[in-house]
């Protein structure tokens, strides 16, 4: 369903569609809860089982719910027309390869890991547990200040919410797609588990969303930009 979708938007990628200036935030919301209710559950499964790889991947998924509150706040329009904190054009499409890396590196993580029969101690599991969410907002904290307090060193993507070169745009996509790949190919042949075949649909969304993202869509607004926040919900 994921494939006929992508190939049934990519014909009408460049058309332009009506700027919501209310989409972001919202979808914002809906991203942050949902993720914040999945690292939820990860989480009282590694405070049952103790096995150090569902910590890694659920971190993943506390990741994604921070950082997509901090791309919401820096994306052009969503709340201003710069985005708050002093952030720039650059700010928000840096966060978005953060964000877009980070659920690949915990699975990668997560897959060589889940097969090593290891666990933690109780005591040695909470403190994981409390440290995981110290750790993990600390590195969200971190790289929203170095975007917005830095974000004339960044690399130029966009000009004038414009994209401004196919090769510059793609950059991004590049490393998120080769993380994706690797991600999905290791997990696609260990997998011994519905959370493992759960997160194989997860990552297809994600190539699908960054395929959209990077490749196809010239721009924001458009109907590739608007399909590929439909593969965030999805993942």
């Amino acid at each position: 369903a994921l494939l006929l979708l992508f190939f049934g938007t990519w014909p009408f990628a460049a058309v332009k569609l009506p700027e919501v200036d209310a989409f972001v935030p919202a979808l914002a919301s809906a991203l942050f809860v949902s993720d914040c209710v999945t690292a939820a559950l990860l989480f009282a499964q590694f405070s049952m089982l103790r096995q150090w790889a569902l910590l890694v991947i659920t971190s993943g998924y506390l990741f994604t719910a921070l950082i997509v509150v901090a791309h919401a706040v820096t994306f052009p329009g969503a709340f201003t027309p710069s985005g708050f904190v002093r952030s720039g054009l650059q700010s928000a499409v840096w966060l978005y390869w953060f964000w877009h890396s980070g659920l690949p590196l915990a699975t990668i993580g997560y897959t060589l890991l889940k097969d090593n029969d290891r666990v933690a101690e109780v005591h040695s599991a909470r403190r994981a547990v409390s440290l995981s969410v110290a750790g993990v907002l600390a590195l969200v904290t971190a790289l929203f200040w170095f975007v917005t307090r830095y974000e004339h060193l960044l690399p130029i993507t966009f000009v004038d919410v414009h994209p401004l070169s196919l090769f510059r745009r793609i950059i991004g996509g590049v490393v998120v797609l080769v993380l994706g790949g690797i991600a999905l190919w290791s997990l696609w042949t260990r997998q011994r588990s519905l959370l493992d075949q759960w997160l194989v649909v997860a990552l297809c969304a994600l190539l699908l969303e960054v395929l959209l993202a990077s490749v196809l869509s010239a721009g924001r607004y458009n109907l590739a930009w608007y399909a590929g926040r439909f593969y965030q919900l999805v993942t």
